[in-house]
């Protein structure tokens, strides 16, 4: 039961793409258990796509304006052009602010460091902002600008301890509030098939080492045999698309399976190891959604992934050493025990530390803590 001080509380959400990328898809599970504490949204998306179609499915009020502005010069560079994607912005900005100023929110949530363009235009004497950061702040006078813009928000929420650290640097206090993720129903079935599967599950590109993944595989292929390497995910949006291409096309030739646009937790019923070898991962929710299938997890030590994994829910390793992920692939297909009680542990450390219920307590206590703050500013004389 919502209690009666936040009832009804109005959020203006602007989401940072309209894909149904990491940020926007944790964003959208935890909504149900926002509003049985007694929030109710709206929506700012720039752009149409799936995540505007999901939320119109849901119900949800939705206003939409494309964004033609890029943050890197590559995809700044793309049609239709540097000059047309950054003339455009002063009108979309305009509408953005317009649409905040008519929805009569209690506060705004701006989800992702990417939305930081539109929180420069929000007015000085409007609602109390809530910047909800997925990702690391960025190096050199991008990540300057980036954190002197975030200064605007009331409250800051980081996914992981890691995040927040980076914020901490450039002077910025942030809550952390880690991912959720749904728990599968029932424990999963017995894998014990014969034949070990071996799966990534992100969006591919360089950042989620989606090479260094089929490196690994061909090592372990040389010193297994018989196993089963899967890589599911939509390829990148934007510059790094050819490469994801080539990635792809070098996997399918090695004859791993590449697909996109499925279940997750269908998917992962079929695995016996989770790999992620990431560059940098702030708190994926990959690793969360296998851990909480009772998966043993393989990944780097970085960003906020060992804050996920912990002690004892997986095996980690260095960033960009292909030959360690192989090992412990290995070291996992050789020690049936030692794969069952990792996944045990992972499945226990989601139902403690990762569940959507604890992350709405935690972004509930952001939205009233912002709330709190406000108030106390504009009572002071």
């Amino acid at each position: 039961m919502a209690s009666q001080d936040h009832q009804h509380r109005a959020v203006a959400v602007v989401l940072h793409e309209p894909l149904l990328g990491g940020a926007t898809t944790s964003l959208l599970r935890v909504l149900p258990e926002l509003e049985r504490r007694g929030w109710r949204f709206s929506f700012w998306v720039p752009g149409r796509g799936a995540a505007e179609t999901e939320l119109r499915r849901r119900g949800y009020e939705v206003a939409s304006a494309e964004r033609l502005l890029r943050f890197s010069l590559p995809s700044l560079r793309q049609p239709p052009g540097p000059a047309r994607r950054l003339a455009g912005l002063p009108a979309y900005l305009r509408g953005f602010r317009s649409w905040v100023s008519g929805q009569e929110a209690t506060l705004v949530h701006a989800n992702t460091l990417l939305a930081l363009p539109e929180v420069a235009v929000l007015p000085r004497r409007g609602p109390p902002l809530v910047l909800h950061t997925h990702e690391m702040l960025p190096e050199g006078p991008k990540g300057r600008l980036a954190a002197w813009l975030a200064r605007r928000a009331d409250v800051i929420v980081a996914v992981s301890g890691a995040v927040a650290s980076g914020l901490e640097r450039r002077g910025l206090t942030a809550e952390v509030v880690h991912n959720g993720v749904e728990l599968p129903a029932g424990r999963p079935a017995d894998r014990s098939n014969g034949r070990l599967v071996v799966g990534t599950l992100a969006t591919v590109c360089r950042r989620k080492g989606s090479d260094l993944f089929l490196a690994a595989s061909r090592l372990v292929r040389d010193g297994l045999g018989e196993v089963e390497f899967r890589m599911v995910g939509d390829l990148v949006v934007g510059g790094e698309r050819p490469w994801a291409e080539r990635v792809v096309a070098d996997a399918r030739g090695q004859g791993i399976v590449h697909r996109s646009g499925i279940d997750p937790y269908e998917e992962l019923a079929e695995w016996d190891v989770f790999v992620l070898p990431s560059r940098m991962d702030p708190c994926p929710l990959a690793v969360l959604e296998a851990m909480a299938s009772s998966l043993p997890v393989v990944a780097s030590r970085v960003g906020g992934i060992p804050e996920e994994v912990g002690d004892d829910a997986g095996l980690l390793v260095e960033p960009e050493d292909v030959e360690g992920i192989a090992a412990a692939v290995l070291r996992l297909a050789s020690e049936p025990d030692l794969r069952a009680s990792l996944g045990a542990a992972a499945r226990r450390r989601v139902e403690r530390l990762f569940t959507l219920e604890r992350q709405a307590e935690g972004i509930d206590a952001a939205y009233r803590a912002a709330l709190a703050g406000n108030a106390a500013r504009t009572a002071t004389p």
